[in-house]
């Protein structure tokens, strides 16, 4: 058995790890000839993935983007910022002041 090459178990314990992850059905089986291949199934891992670690990260990720808005200035902010640098002429008007 190719899988237990590199591993530090028996062939035994290889294969009955192998048969619990076949009923939990995350992996799939293919026979050719007398050999049998093992692939990961990644149906249920996604699914795992989508029910119990995205809402986890999302909160995360969020918390991200907010910081990477403010650090490289969100575009509604800078809005503000140049409608705050306004200044009045003297006859009242508003006038832009240039940063440069």
């Amino acid at each position: 058995m190719a899988l237990c090459e590199d591993m530090d178990m028996t062939r035994q314990a290889v294969t009955q790890h192998l048969q619990l992850l076949e009923e939990a059905n995350l992996v799939a089986i293919v026979w050719q000839r007398r050999e049998k291949l093992h692939y990961l199934n990644p149906v249920p891992l996604h699914q795992i993935y989508e029910r119990w670690i995205e809402k986890f990260e999302r909160s995360r990720l969020g918390a991200l983007r907010d910081l990477k808005k403010k650090l490289e200035g969100d575009e509604d902010e800078k809005a503000r910022l140049r409608v705050r640098d306004l200044h009045r002429d003297d006859a009242g008007k508003g006038v832009a002041v240039r940063d440069d």
